[in-house]
């Protein structure tokens, strides 16, 4: 092999180590990006979880509230509701 041979020898490596260098970077970036979208994906997670669980605790209280609401309308009837309305109203 002459000195061009070499050369060229010596060239080709060296793009093979500029390509290599290229791969670990990119697949360092992919790795990173990687992390970041689990990390969102878990706090998206986590806060869905909370407003499920805020909304469920909503729910609860409107279905309780409409509970008592109930039992107080047949046991006091819904006159004594809305006399005591008009009373405030007047007042």
């Amino acid at each position: 092999m002459g000195d061009e041979g070499r050369l060229i020898t010596e060239q080709l490596r060296h793009m093979i180590d500029l390509i290599d260098a290229r791969l670990d970077r990119i697949e360092q970036n992919q790795m990173h990006l990687r992390e970041m979208l689990e990390h969102r994906m878990g706090y998206l997670e986590q806060q869905m979880e909370d407003h499920e669980g805020r909304i469920r605790a909503a729910t609860e209280g409107v279905t309780h509230f409409n509970s008592i609401y109930l039992d107080f309308v047949r046991t006091f009837g819904l006159k004594c509701l809305r006399s005591h309305t008009k009373e405030q109203v007047t007042t």
